[in-house]
């Protein structure tokens, strides 16, 4: 008798466990969702990281099945008495996104309880599920991945595309003028943030302007390569994608399109542009983030909004400026109704059920496919690499100072407030000095000298210090 309580005691106490296990336990949300990845990169290593290995996975079936199953792992918080990184294996994920970010996804696993980090979710868990297992499950060769930028060859090799000739189309370009002007209006943004049509968008020092990124691609098919930017290291308002096109008789970037970040393109013209925040009435559904849709213009040139997209969820609202949630157009009953908003007018006017929503969506987007956009880093070496032999950068002498400025303090911990100017018609420098508080000293004051080609706006390691005499400074 007691050996079959002690069996049910011990069924019992089981079972609460697992229930508090369950109860502690969460899964991870992610601000993307499949259809957004281009690529995943898998590192793994153990012990060192310097023994670490990359695979590529490119799939997209692989990507769509690695993309559920890390969605449907367990998760609990870290507790702060875990035991410290040393030793154990690594692997780590790194999606890739369409719209030039990246969100990584690190598992660490040394014996005891495995952990989950997140650098780009800020978040860092535990979890009994081996993500190890990964490693080995997909087939893909090893590769040497350079984690700063794609160089050009490699740009070629893996998305040069094919006409119906077998000719491939390189990302060279015979109009040397037009691979100028975008090279030129490359360096202005990477140097100083500022946009073919003059906006300057700002910058977040805490990031490496190197990570936004560009590609110079055929988005509207329409023979000729677009400069397409994704613009995020500055504050929210001003996280930006645009597209610009080439004029050949004014020798200009002519604005084609400017939105968010969220964009995904399809074959036939169309763009899908999600809003930065979901500020409507449908903000707790999971299946739902507003959009809008645009059309390319072949006549203009130029991408047109069709309509603004918006949902309204009964179980978040159940009325709306005096008005009760429609419940005579939710047809199926599941609390969610559509809204199609056009002509830039933003009203919660008409709503469809899912089955009306989803056929106005078709007559857009059935038949189309999603086009992945190779983006490259915005960096010197990738910038470089465009065709073009000559570009002309026509920078002030305030942007200059701006430019010279930044690298300064961002390279030592001198003030940009102490500095000279000589400039001439080929090169701009700058002299930065720093005032040691020794009257004794006779050099008192160390100079940086920073030079900036004026055509190329190209300098910014060209940084020499010297000291010289303080008595030209007391």
């Amino acid at each position: 008798m007691k050996k079959k309580y002690i069996i049910v005691f011990v069924i019992i106490l089981t079972a609460v466990v697992t229930l508090i296990r369950n109860k502690d336990s969460k899964h991870i949300t992610y601000p993307f969702v499949e259809s957004d990845i281009v690529q995943v990169e898998m590192y793994h290593y153990e012990g060192v990281p310097t023994a670490e290995e990359c695979k590529i996975i490119t799939g997209r079936e692989d990507i769509e099945v690695l993309y559920k199953e890390l969605q449907n792992i367990k998760v609990r918080d870290k507790k702060k008495e875990s035991e410290p990184m040393t030793g154990g294996s690594v692997t780590r994920f790194v999606f890739v996104l369409s719209d030039g970010k990246e969100f990584d996804l690190e598992y660490y696993n040394s014996g005891g309880i495995p952990s989950l980090f997140s650098k780009a979710g800020n978040f860092e868990y535990q979890t009994s599920i081996n993500l190890e297992e990964y490693w080995t499950n997909f087939d893909y060769e090893l590769v040497e991945k350079d984690s700063e930028m794609l160089s050009i060859d490699e740009y070629n090799e893996k998305y040069a595309a094919k006409d119906e000739s077998g000719k491939e189309d390189y990302l060279e370009d015979d109009s040397t003028s037009m691979s100028d002007a975008y090279k030129a209006a490359l360096y202005r943004i990477r140097n100083t943030h500022t946009f073919p049509d003059g906006v300057n968008y700002g910058y977040d020092e805490f990031y490496d302007i190197s990570e936004n990124h560009f590609a110079i691609y055929d988005v509207d098919a329409d023979v000729k390569d677009e400069l397409l930017i994704s613009y995020w290291t500055t504050n929210m308002a001003g996280n930006v994608f645009k597209i610009y096109g080439y004029d050949e008789i004014s020798g200009n970037l002519q604005e084609e399109f400017s939105e968010y970040l969220g964009v995904t393109f399809y074959s036939n013209g169309m763009i899908e542009a999600k809003k930065s925040h979901n500020h409507g009435l449908a903000s707790m559904s999971e299946e739902f983030w507003p959009y809008a849709l645009y059309q390319y213009d072949s006549e203009n040139d130029c991408y047109i909004k069709t309509a603004d997209v918006d949902a309204w969820e009964q179980a978040y609202r159940s009325e709306y400026e005096g008005i009760e949630f429609p419940k005579e157009a939710d047809i199926d009953g599941d609390g969610l109704l559509y809204y199609i908003m056009t002509n830039d007018t933003y009203e919660y006017q008409n709503p469809m059920d899912a089955e009306a929503y989803e056929k106005w969506r078709d007559s857009y987007l059935k038949d189309a496919e999603v086009v992945q956009i190779p983006l490259l880093r915005l960096t010197k070496e990738n910038i470089e690499s465009i065709t073009g032999s000559s570009i002309k950068i026509e920078y002030s002498d305030e942007d200059l100072i701006k430019m010279a400025c930044n690298y300064i303090t961002k390279e030592t911990s001198w003030s940009s407030e102490n500095y000279e100017v000589e400039s001439s018609a080929d090169n701009f420098r700058i002299w930065f000095y720093d005032i040691i508080s020794d009257d004794e000293s006779s050099h008192g004051v160390t100079r940086g000298r920073f030079e900036i080609d004026r055509e190329t706006g190209i300098g910014e390691n060209s940084v020499t210090f010297e000291e010289i005499d303080f008595s030209k400074y007391k």
